[in-house]
Parts: C-alpha cells; sequence; structure tokens
C-alpha cells in the first residue's frame, strides 16, 4: 500500500472519529 495514501487515510479516519464525537458531545449537553 502507497505510505502517502495510507497517511491520508489515517488522517481521514481521525478527523471523522472528531467530528463524530463533538456531535455525540453536542448532543449529550442538549
Amino acid at each position: 500500500m502507497d505510505v502517502k495514501f495510507n497517511s491520508k487515510l489515517k488522517t481521514f479516519k481521525r478527523t471523522i472519529s472528531m467530528d463524530t464525537f463533538k456531535v455525540f458531545e453536542f448532543n449529550i449537553k442538549k
């Protein structure tokens, strides 16, 4: 697997989990 692609994928996954976490946190505060 291409290293650059792999790191992009990891960054992408991390961004997704951060967004999911923010939404989750936001819903709990409601």
